[in-house]
């Protein structure tokens, strides 16, 4: 079986495609890193919102919206470690990855970093002997959508086995 890498060369060795792994790392370390450096030098508290733009920063977070899942798992674990070492704010962090959702290519790494994030919230507030209570909540119109969409995935489910019972008749 053959293999193309994501940069579009063909893959005959498994060494190969672990080489191609760690470059990856390696080039959002640096990335990360020069992040850190930015915030550093611009004299930035925590980045935030309200912060001067970091090209490095809108880098990382292009790279979170990748299809390869390497760069944007890599990409949104960077993102979470900027939060939980202080460096950047948690609003500002869970609202981008929240914002990425509806358009983003590989949906598996945003929603693993959300819900670090808001594991992250809830070992906050144990730690400071506060009662959790979640902040976000799903407003009825988003029901009534999952209700729709939940019809419609039984409809088509229905008529693929209406199919498949066409066929084997």
């Amino acid at each position: 079986m053959k293999e193309i890498s994501p940069s579009g060369f063909l893959i005959t060795n498994k060494k190969l495609n672990v080489l191609y792994i760690t470059r990856y790392y390696d080039a959002l370390w640096k990335i990360y890193t020069e992040v850190l450096a930015k915030k550093k030098s611009l004299k930035i508290e925590v980045i935030n919102s309200t912060s001067p733009e970091i090209a490095e920063l809108k880098l990382l977070w292009e790279c979170s919206c990748m299809v390869n899942s390497v760069v944007s798992s890599t990409a949104c674990w960077y993102l979470v470690s900027l939060v939980t070492k202080g460096d950047a704010e948690f609003s500002y962090v869970i609202n981008g990855f929240l914002n990425l959702v509806p358009s983003v290519k590989s949906l598996n790494a945003v929603v693993k970093a959300v819900s670090d994030l808001l594991v992250l919230q809830v070992a906050l507030a144990v730690n400071q002997d506060q009662e959790y209570q979640c902040p976000y909540a799903l407003s009825r119109h988003d029901i009534d959508l999952k209700k729709t969409e939940e019809k419609e995935a039984v409809n088509t489910t229905q008529k693929i086995v209406n199919k498949i019972d066409q066929c084997a008749l």
